[in-house]
Parts: structure tokens; sequence; C-alpha cells
């Protein structure tokens, strides 16, 4: 009994032992986390969030850095810590891809596929601008990510805007209303509107050539066409 009283007091120190050489020796310190996946947000700018550099590897909790990455970034769609021994971090990201840049009463922002809304960086190309006099009704939340910030705009009409983008004039901008959706002013000087719905926006397109086609044999100018409904489509003329 003696010797299993002496067994269980040495092993007790050599825990405590190695418990405060963990916490007080340098090789045990974290330097900064290594950050793969980043391509717009800055690798010292995360480091900066989850605070890491400088903090033992032992008190490192991955759940909550990556908790905290995604409460801070909405442009990120997932994120991963992995701690290693002796001090090693890594945090691999994944960061949303615009493609609409949205503007509106002098502001603007991004807009990714699913209608998620966040802070321009840098630059991005081949997204589809959009000058909005009103603002657009909001999507819903159909995401089972508990991080992931509801939708800005319906995901139907960031489907609409990138489908309708190749016919709209070099140096003219897409431009939404409440009204009439989506529509530009065509340089040969008349406004045309599309409306929101992405699934028969194809259809729409053709409708308006044919439908310009026709007013430019015929050698007339409108101030206005519609094909917000294709199997209807009208035009408005200047008033004499």
């Amino acid at each position: 009994r003696a010797n299993w009283r002496l067994g269980a007091i040495i092993l007790a120190v050599i825990f405590a032992t190695a418990l405060i050489l963990a916490f007080q020796l340098p090789t045990f310190y974290v330097p900064s986390a290594s950050v793969f996946g980043n391509s717009r947000i800055a690798s010292e700018e995360i480091n900066g969030i989850i605070g890491v550099s400088g903090q033992s590897i032992f008190t490192v909790q991955p759940d909550e850095l990556e908790r905290r990455l995604r409460l801070n970034y909405p442009e990120i769609t997932s994120a991963q810590v992995d701690v290693y021994l002796p001090n090693v971090v890594y945090v691999s990201v994944v960061e949303r891809q615009p493609v609409v840049l949205w503007q509106q009463n002098g502001g603007y922002t991004w807009v990714d596929e699913t209608g998620v809304a966040f802070r321009p960086r840098g630059e991005a190309v081949g997204l589809v601008v959009i000058d909005a006099k009103d603002a657009p009704p909001a999507g819903i939340q159909t995401s089972t990510d508990a991080y992931s910030p509801p939708p800005f705009i319906q995901k139907e009409l960031v489907d609409a805007a990138r489908a309708l983008s190749p016919i709209v004039p070099a140096g003219v901008t897409l431009t939404f209303s409440a009204a009439d959706g989506f529509g530009f002013t065509d340089p040969r000087g008349w406004q045309v509107a599309f409306g929101t719905t992405a699934n028969d926006m194809p259809l729409k397109i053709r409708v308006y050539q044919a439908l310009v086609e026709s007013l430019v044999q015929r050698n007339k100018t409108p101030i206005f066409i519609s094909v917000v409904y294709p199997d209807g489509p009208f035009y408005r003329m200047a008033e004499t």
C-alpha cells in the first residue's frame, strides 16, 4: 500500500511538472496561424481575428475560432481550424465569389450567386453591375448552415440579371426598379423593361430582339418597350 501511494505521488508530480512546462515552454506557443484558401481576405487580418499569436497550443479551441471567423466574415462560406503539436495552427477558408455589383443610394455591395451580400475587397472581373432605384425583395434563407447570413436578394433575381447581362449594350448599366424589374436604356433612344423572372428570361430576350427588329424595319423609334410578360409585349411611342 505504501508503494502504491508513493507511485501515485510520483505520477502526480510528473503530471503537474509536464503541465506546467507545457504552458510555459516557448516551444508550445503559436507564432501565428497559417491560412489557406483566402484570396481577398489577408492572412494578417484573419490572424488578428482569431488571436492565436503568442497563445499556448493547449488553449486553442478550433470550434470557437471557426465560429468567430464565420461571424466576422459573411464572405466566408466555410472555415476549418486544425491544431498540431508543438505549435502549429492551420486555418482553411472558402470565400464567396461575387457575381453582381449592386449599387443603390450611393452605396454598393457584392452579391454571390445565392443572393448573399458582402463587402467588396479588391478587384473582381465579370461582375453584373446593377444600378438600383429601389430595394430588392429580400431572399429566403434556405441554407441549413447556422452561420450563413440571410440572402440580401432573391436568388431568382441574381439568375435573371446574369441571363440578361449579355445583351446589355456596351457602356450601359443594367437598372432595377420595383415597377419594371430589370432593364436598361438603349442608346438608340428607348428604355426597356424585362421584369424579374429568371426561367423565361431567354424567351423575353428573343421577343425583345424580334420586336426591335420589326420597329427598326418600320422606321419607328419608341420611348419604352416592355417584355415583362413575353406573351403580351408592348411599346410606347413619344406623344406628338
